[in-house]
């Protein structure tokens, strides 16, 4: 018996093929419900924290296939000020972002092989890189490796299974990096920060730093991150006025924008 993905994209071949555009509308509908019983399935096996977006913003998808992230265009223009923690080996969505809106991005990445990546390419003026990582303290933190050899991502989370020893990197707050360089406001926020995101935006929240929108990677996939800890976040997010407005079909990819920078 052919599985349901099957069937289901086999129906949205015959619809796409077909000529008018309520057949399109029942394209994505049906795509639709299938990505949400897969996260149905994911949540049952406590894979998914199973949230769901809050508005519906113009929005547009910047970067590679493997590095892309979801952003609301009505808040970002010419001299936009982006952080954007974790480059590993792809800058295309910190480039997309300088290219489409003319942001000042300031990228910051710990990981000695993605160092070693920043400083063969050739990057435009207003990418800003700093050899730092983000966490909820101030100093020298251990970096343990993924995994996977073929992998760039490091963690400050231990790995049972990791490839190496850790190394010891820099770690900085986000206040303390704003201080440094100067800001008091923050456009946007990407964290790719392999499970430290949590602490990350727990203190951002206690603080009250001004972040308009916010573009993260939850990695409750990870064995001893559970979905509920996803979940938790988001909501606090939300009672701090924050609005989801992309989920990615795996459930982890989610971006926000706080409720000041929304449409009137």
């Amino acid at each position: 018996m052919r599985s349901v993905r099957a069937r289901v994209l086999e129906a949205g071949y015959r619809l796409s093929c077909s000529d008018g555009p309520g057949n399109l509308v029942r394209l994505a509908r049906t795509m639709r419900a299938f990505q949400t019983t897969r996260r149905l399935w994911r949540w049952a096996k406590r894979r998914d924290a199973f949230c769901f977006e809050d508005v519906d913003l113009p929005q547009v998808v910047l970067g590679s296939d493997y590095g892309s992230h979801c952003v609301y265009s009505g808040s970002l223009g010419p001299g936009s000020i982006v952080y954007s923690f974790g480059v590993g080996e792809d800058a295309s969505f910190d480039v997309a972002l300088i290219e489409t809106f003319g942001a000042q991005v300031h990228a910051f990445d710990p990981t000695p092989r993605s160092i070693e990546w920043v400083k063969a390419q050739t990057l435009p003026p207003s990418f800003h890189f700093l050899p730092v990582g983000i966490a909820e303290f101030d100093g020298e933190g251990e970096f343990h490796p993924p995994t996977n050899p073929a992998h760039v991502s490091h963690s400050l989370l231990p790995r049972a299974s990791a490839t190496g020893a850790p190394v010891k990197v820099e770690f900085r707050t986000l206040k303390t990096l704003m201080n440094d360089l100067g800001h008091a406001r923050i456009d946007l926020l990407k964290l790719d920060i392999e499970g430290s995101e949590y602490a990350v935006l727990d203190q951002l929240l206690d603080q009250a730093i001004a972040v308009d929108q916010i573009l993260v990677e939850y990695h409750h996939q990870f064995k001893n991150v559970p979905p509920s800890r996803t979940r938790a976040s988001v909501q606090r997010l939300r009672k701090a006025g924050y609005r989801v407005f992309y989920i990615s079909a795996t459930g982890r990819e989610f971006s926000l924008v706080h409720e000041r920078s929304l449409p009137t």
